[in-house]
């Protein structure tokens, strides 16, 4: 777990003047990062009720009202938030990131959050749940071509080791990231 939390300050380039926007419960991995990730590098963490996370358009009320500049939500989450932003446009101008994770992130949501938002980019976060956080991270500044059928889910986060097993659980490829120049 530290070496995740100091990923996202790293990755994310977190710094005192950040918000991360705590909308996991917390008896998730999730929360333990949203909760501490900001706190490493003195920025804050703006924690919205369940109420607020599970209403798209309050939510995003929410993040441009606390000016939060970190969030993350799942595709599905994502998907309502787009539809909200579509009919009400609402000013997200403090927001650096958006961090899809927890579901399979389709490339046409990308390209309609990239049309509403075209300077917010999205960090697709990939983690299983017996990795207990995101083991790979692949960030999206422009929308997918029309090629694109699935989203990459990224390379390994620093200091992790990624074994893709075929059948019979033979590896068929071996992917590290070493080499962490955090703190």
């Amino acid at each position: 777990m530290l070496n995740h939390l100091c990923v996202k300050v790293s990755g994310l380039k977190l710094t005192d003047a950040d918000v991360v926007a705590q909308t996991a419960s917390l008896f998730f991995d999730i929360s333990v990062w949203q909760f501490f990730a900001a706190l490493l590098a003195g920025g804050r963490v703006h924690i919205l009720s369940d109420e607020v996370v599970r209403d798209p358009l309050r939510l995003l009320e929410q993040v441009s009202a606390g000016r939060i500049t970190i969030l993350e939500a799942v595709p599905s989450l994502l998907r309502m938030m787009v539809d909200e932003a579509e009919r009400h446009p609402i000013d997200l101008s403090a927001l650096r990131w958006l961090i899809p994770t927890g579901e399979e992130l389709p490339p046409e949501l990308c390209t309609r959050w990239l049309n509403i938002y075209p300077g917010v980019p999205l960090l697709n976060a990939y983690g299983p749940t017996e990795c207990s956080d995101d083991v790979t991270h692949h960030p999206i500044y422009e929308a997918p071509s029309a090629e694109v059928r699935h989203m990459p889910i990224g390379r390994a986060i620093e200091n992790t080791r990624l074994y893709i097993l075929g059948r019979g659980l033979n590896p068929v490829r071996a992917e590290s990231c070493s080499g962490w120049s955090g703190w």
